[in-house]
């Protein structure tokens, strides 16, 4: 199996939600607020999948690795980012030109973690790249879990306590704890 397979496949999963979103919401406003949502929850998911990676090969032996799950996190990242675009060309230009510099900073700081976090998903030994790479996914780790845990639908909180077993989960495994050295270019850094 190829390594990009897996990339490809969440990618298309992602277009296939915001796609139904559309079919079933029809193509306005709404049907745009609800496949950003959507898309942005399938990318959650993918996140959490790959947050929790290194203890999940416990579980899971053929799982991918953590650098193939955190791309694919980004795959599915990347087609939120279009249902995003489309919201705010198609259906929102008024709010744009009247929040140019929020929406700005906002697509700039959430593009600027994912790219972070993509660019960075091979782990190495480099002091500056693993701070790099560990400030790129506890920042994405913390606004997926307060926007649940903030969120209005109160089911939706379960992500919240998802994302934080996911935490737990990487933080108690055994690649976890193992400190990278010189020599040790295989370990996995968080």
């Amino acid at each position: 199996m190829s390594h990009r397979f897996p990339l490809w496949m969440v990618a298309s999963a992602n277009a296939v939600v915001a796609g139904m979103t559309y079919a079933l919401r029809g193509w306005s406003r709404e049907g745009a607020h609800a496949a950003t949502r959507n898309t942005a929850r399938f990318a959650a998911l993918c996140f959490m999948v790959a947050f929790a990676g290194p203890a999940l090969v416990r579980f899971a032996k053929r799982l991918p690795s953590e650098a193939a799950l955190v791309l694919a996190f980004v795959a599915a990242q990347g087609v939120h980012f279009a249902a995003v675009i489309v919201l705010l060309s198609v259906f929102e230009r008024e709010h744009v030109a009247q929040n140019r510099l929020q929406t700005a900073l906002v697509i700039t700081i959430g593009f600027g973690l994912v790219l972070t976090a993509a660019l960075t998903s091979q782990p190495r030994t480099v002091r500056w790249y693993s701070a790099l790479r560990t400030f790129a996914l506890y920042s994405i780790f913390l606004i997926f879990t307060l926007g649940f845990a903030l969120n209005q639908v109160k089911p939706l909180r379960i992500f919240a306590v998802l994302l934080l077993a996911a935490l737990i989960a990487r933080l108690t495994s055994p690649s976890h704890r193992r400190s990278p050295g010189p020599a040790s270019s295989t370990a996995v850094v968080p």
